[in-house]
C-alpha cells in the first residue's frame, strides 16, 4: 500500500461535527475521531504493504473520559496518539459506513470515498468497560419522540 496503493474509508460513523473515520490515504493509514467541536487525528507514515491480506487496526483505549488510540499494520504500530473528550452518550444520529463514508464526511475528503482494494473482513470489539451517561441518553431518547 505504498503511494500507488490502496485508498478509501475502511470504517466510518458519523458526520464533520461528530463521528470518526478510519481510512488510507496517499500511502499513510489516518484515525480521525471528532467530538463537541474538537477533531483529534493520528497518522502513519508512509507503509510499504506488500500486496495480499494484510490486518489494519485502529485500537482506541479509553482512558477516562479521554482514549489513546494506536494504529496497526498486521502486528506493528504504525500511529498513536491521544483523543481529548470522548462521547459519553451517542456518537451520532447515522450507522456505521464499511468501505465508505456516505453522506456529509467525518474525513478530509469527498464523500463516499469508497475504498478501492478489497475488504475481506471488518471486525468492531468493544471492550466491557464502557461507560454511558445513562441521563443523556434519556434525554435524547425523550427529544427524538
Amino acid at each position: 500500500m505504498a503511494s500507488g496503493g490502496a485508498n478509501g474509508v475502511l470504517l466510518a460513523q458519523g458526520d464533520a461535527q461528530t463521528g470518526f473515520t478510519f481510512y488510507v490515504a496517499r500511502g499513510c493509514l489516518h484515525h480521525l475521531y471528532r467530538h463537541r467541536g474538537g477533531a483529534w487525528s493520528v497518522s502513519s507514515e508512509p507503509l510499504d504493504i506488500a500486496p495480499g491480506r494484510t490486518t489494519l487496526t485502529a485500537d482506541v483505549r479509553r482512558t477516562g473520559r479521554s482514549a489513546e488510540v494506536r494504529m496497526l499494520v498486521d502486528q506493528s504500530v504504525v500511529g498513536h496518539g491521544h483523543i481529548g473528550v470522548l462521547a459519553g452518550d451517542r456518537v451520532a444520529y447515522s450507522g456505521i459506513d464499511v468501505g465508505c463514508d456516505r453522506g456529509v464526511p467525518v474525513g478530509p475528503y469527498d464523500a463516499p470515498n469508497s475504498f478501492d482494494a478489497t475488504l475481506h473482513r471488518v471486525r468492531i470489539e468493544v471492550d466491557e468497560d464502557q461507560e454511558l451517561d445513562e441521563l443523556a441518553i434519556l434525554r435524547i431518547d425523550a427529544a427524538m419522540g
